[in-house]
């Protein structure tokens, strides 16, 4: 059975108090209620004024209709809410429907507005042509059909205190401090100082001062942070945590997942998955996974795995895995991994693993494992393992391992292990094991093991273990071990050990050991240990121990060990011997004999 009350002011505890309809009735006007929970409504009014609120009697029986109204200025609207009549502090909650889309609406300037459940609107608020704007004043709606719009307020005058809780959210129009926590958020519009908490996010409009967290944002940002799942963004100071990121830019920050920034970036940092930047960038950062920057980069570094840097890439740096550096190189710097720099590579430097550097390769520098520098190659320096530099080879240098040095070699010098330079060779240097130069061999320098100096070798020095020299010989020696001069021996010396000078032998000389000077033999000499002269002998001389000169002779001589087989000859001394026609003759001392 039902009991009926009424909601009357008491002046006294300075609240509205739920009294029997038999009570008396104070100064100020009052509705007739039937209650289903009046006890929760007179709370609830308590609690939207900021005062207590009592119960005068005990309610019972929870089966009760609930129809509760309480107006001229201070609305409480219950089942299938409403107010308006130009509002003070609204209420309106709603249920006991018969539909118009189960209400609860609040409407006109909405004043200390709240509506509770179902079809949930908080709007009206028409912008007047003269004076303050309309608001939805403070404003929540708690749970469905969420809607809140109206507010036009003025800068200097935000009344507008959205709030949206659960549902088919919205807020809009001019908004004021919005909000709106779960399901299908969108804030839009002015989108003052914006929220939106989960599900469907949207924002856009004229965002403000956004923060949208969880599920398929897209936003359009200004003073922005979005936290999870499809994220979208589009400039101002972004920051984004995690989702299918896009971003196009301007002070971002974006953490993981499918991450890209691009269109006028700016500021930008991007931490880990897909990453790329491109587009106008400027203090770039990329750091993990499939990376990529590119377009007018500026002040790039990127960190580890697939990595890529291209376009102007200014003052770039870039980390390790599978790298590349790139376009306009400027400062590169590239760690490890597969590594490469290439096109115009300005002040390049690269540590790490199979290395290269190339294109226009300016200011160049590679450390170790396959190293490698090409193309034209400025300041080269190559450092360690295999090895190489080539293409234009400018100021080349390559240290140790299976070195190379080659195409145009400019000032060339390999220091060892499995040694050569060749192509150009320009202004070579070579210092060890088992060496080589060749091909245009101009000023080579060569110095220790197997040594060999070869095709065109200009001004050629070879010093010791196997050295050799050969082919066009010009300013040629060979010091050491098994030393030799060989091919058209130019300007030829051959010191020690195996000293050796054969070929057409020009200027030649060889000193030491089991020296000797053979085939067209020029200005021949041969001075020491087992000397001989031999073959077309031309200016000959031999000097000392086994001297022997034989072959064609021309002027001849060979002093203390003898022997000279005539021309304008000369013997001087051990078992000295002229013979053969026994031209112009003499031998003198020990065991000498001239005949004819």
């Amino acid at each position: 059975m039902n009991k009926t009350y009424k909601v009357i002011w008491n002046s006294v505890k300075n609240a509205y108090v739920v009294v029997s309809e038999l009570a008396h009735k104070s100064r100020n006007k009052s509705v007739r209620v039937k209650v289903s929970r009046a006890l929760a409504v007179s709370v609830m009014l308590g609690i939207m004024a900021g005062q207590p609120v009592f119960a005068a009697e005990p309610v019972t029986n929870a089966d009760v209709q609930t129809t509760a109204t309480v107006q001229d200025g201070t609305n409480v609207q219950i089942g299938s809410g409403k107010v308006n009549s130009s509002n003070k502090h609204g209420i309106a909650i709603s249920a006991e429907s018969t539909a118009p889309e189960d209400a609860s609406t609040i409407g006109k300037q909405s004043e200390n507005s709240v509506a509770i459940g179902t079809g949930n609107q908080i709007k009206d608020g028409k912008k007047p042509l003269f004076g303050q704007a309309t608001n939805s004043a403070n404003s929540t709606a708690i749970g469905n059909n969420n809607i809140i719009e109206a507010c036009n307020v003025y800068p200097n005058n935000p009344t507008a205190n959205n709030t949206a809780l659960g549902s088919s959210n919205n807020i809009g129009a001019n908004i004021y401090d919005g909000l709106a926590i779960g399901s299908h958020n969108i804030l839009a519009e002015r989108s003052y100082e914006s929220l939106a908490i989960g599900a469907y996010n949207t924002l856009a409009a004229s965002n403000s001062q956004t923060t949208l967290v969880g599920n398929h944002n897209t936003v359009d940002s200004q003073r922005s942070v979005v936290i999870g799942r499809y994220n979208k963004v589009k400039g101002n100071e972004s920051t984004i945590v995690g989702g299918f990121n896009d971003i196009k830019s301007y002070a971002t920050v974006a953490v993981g997942d499918s991450n890209k920034v691009a269109e006028g970036s700016k500021n930008s940092a991007v931490l880990g998955q897909l990453v790329e930047i491109a587009e106008n960038s400027e203090s770039v950062v990329g750091v993990g996974f499939i990376n990529k920057i590119g377009a007018n980069s500026k002040e790039t570094t990127v960190m580890g795995n697939s990595l890529t840097v291209g376009t102007k890439a200014n003052n770039s740096t870039l980390l390790g895995n599978r790298s590349s550096i790139g376009n306009n190189s400027l400062q590169a710097t590239l760690v490890g991994s597969y590594s490469s720099i290439g096109t115009d590579a300005n002040q390049s430097v690269a540590l790490g693993d199979h290395i290269t550097i190339g294109n226009a390769s300016q200011y160049s520098t590679s450390l170790g494992s396959f190293a490698s520098i090409g193309e034209n190659s400025e300041r080269a320096t190559a450092i360690g393992q295999t090895v190489s530099i080539g293409s234009n080879s400018d100021k080349s240098l390559a240290l140790g391992s299976e070195v190379t040095i080659g195409n145009n070699d400019v000032q060339a010098t390999v220091i060892g292990n499995k040694s050569s330079i060749a192509d150009g060779a320009n202004f070579t240097t070579l210092l060890g094991s088992e060496s080589t130069i060749a091909t245009g061999s101009n000023n080579a320098t060569l110095v220790g093991r197997f040594n060999a100096i070869g095709t065109d070798a200009t001004f050629a020095n070879a010093f010791g273990s196997y050295a050799t020299i050969g082919d066009r010989s010009i300013s040629a020696n060979a010091f050491g071990q098994n030393a030799q001069v060989g091919s058209d021996s130019d300007h030829a010396s051959a010191v020690g050990a195996g000293a050796y000078v054969e070929n057409h032998a020009q200027s030649s000389n060889a000193f030491g050991n089991e020296v000797r000077v053979k085939h067209d033999s020029r200005y021949a000499n041969a001075i020491g240990s087992k000397s001989t002269i031999g073959a077309e002998s031309s200016f000959s001389d031999a000097i000392g121990y086994k001297s022997t000169i034989g072959d064609h002779v021309e002027y001849g001589s060979a002093i203390s060990g003898g022997t000279v087989n005539e021309s304008y000859a000369v013997a001087i001394g051990s078992g000295s011997k002229v013979n053969k026609g026994a031209q112009a003759s003499v031998a003198l001392g020990k065991n000498s004999e001239a005949k004819s």
